[in-house]
């Protein structure tokens, strides 16, 4: 009989994290119109799932709203609603300059972040509350969280403080990131075979319906992708967490685009074509484009105090 693949495969893309400065990579894009004539590139050979960061002029991570607006609403108005735009709600000073573009109607989904621990050399602590607020807010403003997994603790943070809560509505959505610096350990191929199966097989028994993404960071690149495809699952590459085009060598990434022209062209020869933003909508319950949204026709949401 056949097997059970989906036909499609949402292609995700992040030109530019936290992390990784010129200094390690000199072609990463900083500034607003590098982004998001990156974003351009990608979304062109069919890239539909943004994922959103911006940085200061000095590359430092930022939550400049002035700069999302800059790279997304060009987006908005070249693309509308065939992409689909999320990002994380982790830099600022404050929980409203923090989810500022949630507030802004930017995102149609954004990170709720259940990990605390060494990432790379930074110590990332996302406490309960802070977790628990985020969804709450991302869920009054209509937006869908995607819960960010580095290990199996984020699947068991997640569970007892959002799911187990009534905080997250199905479909649950997971992102996974496993292989940085600090999670888990993917020294060779069959390590991260059995880490990333690990991750979807506990994830699956909280909820067998669940939408899963796998990222590439780290040393894993493109055989993290390869591997996530071929069991049905979807997929975000990009310049955001690795260096590396592939694990066994020190070839850096010279653009967000060949990773996503690459990918595609594996998809292709596994029988898999990139989904529409319409598609990965209906999968994720998003339930109306972002066109149709209070955000896009100019309201103002007032954040809680």
């Amino acid at each position: 009989p056949k097997w059970d693949v989906p036909d499609v495969v949402v292609l995700g893309v992040a030109v530019v994290g936290v992390f990784i400065d010129r200094e390690q990579n000199p072609n990463i894009p900083i500034l607003p119109d590098e982004i998001r004539g990156a974003i351009e590139e990608c979304v062109d050979l069919g890239a539909i799932s943004i994922h959103m960061h911006v940085r200061d002029d000095e590359g430092r991570p930022s939550a400049s709203l002035e700069n999302f607006h800059k790279v997304i609403d060009p987006l908005r108005t070249k693309y509308g609603d065939r992409i689909v735009v999320d990002g994380g709600c982790m830099t600022g000073t404050s929980f409203p300059e923090a989810v500022g573009p949630v507030t802004d109607g930017l995102f149609e989904m954004s990170i709720v972040n259940p990990s605390t621990g060494l990432l790379g050399d930074n110590l990332r602590a996302m406490s309960p509350d802070t977790m628990r607020a985020q969804a709450e807010y991302f869920r009054d403003c209509g937006v869908k969280p995607l819960i960010d997994v580095h290990d199996t603790g984020s699947i068991e943070n997640a569970k007892r403080y959002l799911i187990d809560a009534g905080l997250i509505d199905p479909p649950l959505v997971w992102h996974l990131l496993p292989g940085l610096p600090g999670t888990m350990y993917f020294p060779h191929p069959r390590a991260m075979t059995e880490g990333l199966l690990f991750l979807v097989n506990r994830i699956r028994e909280i909820d067998s319906e669940s939408v899963i993404m796998v990222s590439d960071p780290g040393r894993s690149t493109i055989f993290l992708s390869t591997l996530a495809m071929l069991l049905g699952l979807h997929v975000r590459v990009g310049m955001e967490d690795t260096l590396w085009k592939f694990p066994h060598k020190d070839e850096r990434i010279e653009s967000s685009r060949e990773v996503v022209e690459a990918t595609k062209e594996i998809a292709h020869h596994l029988g898999r074509r990139p989904a529409t933003a319409e598609e990965f909508r209906k999968f994720v319950g998003i339930e109306k484009p972002w066109s149709q949204t209070p955000a896009a026709k100019g309201s103002e949401r007032t954040i809680r105090a």
